[in-house]
Parts: C-alpha cells; structure tokens; sequence
C-alpha cells in the first residue's frame, strides 16, 4: 500500500514539475517574442517620430500606430511597461527603424537620443518673419518664439534693441533639436554670430568704418537687391558710398 502511494506521489510531482516547466517554457517563448519578433517592415527606410513635450504613452503609440509600427500593441505596451519606459517618456524627434524589435524601438525612445533638425536660416527682414522660419522646423509656436525675440530681457543680454535684434542671427545652416526652447535655440544662434565675428571681422569692418549692424543692413539691402554674385559688390559699393556720405539708404527692394 505504502509503495502505492509513493508512486502516486511521484505522478503527482512529476505532473507539477511538467506543469512548471511548461509554463515556464510558455512565458520564455512569450517574453522573448514580446522582445525581439521583429515587425513586417512598412518601409525600406527611416521613420520619423515625433513626441510632443508633456506626450504620455498612450500618444505615442498613436504616432507609432500612424507609423504602422504598432502592430502588437499588447507586446509594446508590455514591452514599455518592463523597461519603466511607460512613465518616463521623453520628447523629441526621433530616426526609427521599421524593422526593429520592440525592444530595440523602446530602447531608443528610452534613450532619447534624438535625430537633429538642420535648421536653414535665411535672409528675414523682420522679427515676425525669424518666428516663423523657426516655428517651420521646430516644437515651440511662432508666437512662443516671438515672445522671446522681443523680451526685454533677452535683447538686453545681446546689447540690442528691437530695431538691432535681427542682426544677432546670421544665415547659415544649424543643427538643433526639435524640442529645444526659443531661448535656448537664440541662444545657440546668437552664439554662433559672436564666433563668426570674433576678431579679424570686426577689424574688417571698422577699418571700412562700419558697425556689426551697419555690415548686417548693408549685406540684408545687397541679399534683396540682387541674387547674382558678380552683381553684389556693385550694389554694395553704391549703398556704401551713400553710408559713408550719410545720405539715405533709400532701398526698396520690393
């Protein structure tokens, strides 16, 4: 009787420690499914994803579902939820692969190592038009970036006023990310304008007897004048001949 029970016992064992190991075999195959199946890709190329300042996780699954990258919302909610990325979503423009797994896509949202915009800032003639070059490219409203172009404060620390503010920014091509703040991103470019004055350009211009703002007007009437390089310094001989006279300007490019 006693053997009896014992190999009654041992069934039972051996079907709990079946029941165990497939279990455990199932949630593996899950776990590693949920992590590395790789979607059908829907492109041959870069995706662009864009996450909003203050965007939960619910909104960017809406933008990955636009990608046609959600296509196991279960597994990336899973996913996202494992890696504690589902609280701690960071903003901005991020390079995706469409064929990468979830965890490899969770990853690098998780990392916030985002794809720069190259920012082209061309010749503008009024604060207004600045706003709404930057406002193309970049997060933050053309109002947002107004607000900063024309604060007190921030025209203070330049050493300029609202009629000089535009000569902070010279035409040129930037990188910037696409969340960074207005003040962050005048910053920037009032920075690379100090670098490209520095020294032998404000020697330059004060052996011809211009300031930096006069050299800025001069270059914004030339830009609008005429296109043509040969051109240019024709123009710009005539309106620095009419500077050093102190005649009037008298451009109208339009």
């Amino acid at each position: 009787m006693s053997r009896r029970k014992e190999r009654q016992n041992w069934k039972w064992i051996a079907a709990a420690l079946f029941i165990i190991v497939a279990g455990a075999a199932w949630y593996g195959m899950r776990y590693y499914r949920y992590l590395y199946h790789k979607p059908t890709a829907v492109s041959d190329s870069s995706l662009i994803l864009y996450i909003p300042t203050g965007a939960d996780f619910e909104q960017v699954l809406d933008s990955l579902r636009q990608l046609g990258m959600a296509q196991d919302e279960k597994a990336l909610k899973w996913v996202a939820g494992v890696k504690k990325y589902s609280d701690h979503v960071k903003p901005g423009r991020y390079a995706v692969e469409p064929h990468w797994s979830n965890d490899e896509l969770i990853s690098h949202l998780r990392s916030g190592n985002q794809a720069p915009v190259r920012v082209v800032i061309q010749e503008v003639r009024t604060l207004p038009d600045l706003a709404k070059l930057l406002d193309k490219y970049l997060e933050p409203e053309t109002s947002d970036f107004l607000s900063a172009l024309q604060s007190d404060s921030l025209q203070q620390a330049y050493g300029l006023d609202e009629q000089t503010m535009l000569t902070a920014f010279i035409p040129n091509t930037y990188e910037f990310f696409w969340n960074t703040s207005p003040v962050r991103a005048l910053d920037r470019l009032h920075k690379e304008t100090e670098k490209f004055w520095n020294g032998k350009r404000d020697q330059e211009a004060e052996k011809i007897g211009l300031s930096r703002e006069q050299v800025y007007s001069l270059a914004s009437i030339v830009y609008a004048e005429t296109k043509k390089p040969d051109e240019a310094p024709v123009v710009a001989g005539l309106y620095m001949n009419r500077l050093q006279q102190k005649m009037p300007l008298e451009s109208d490019p339009t």
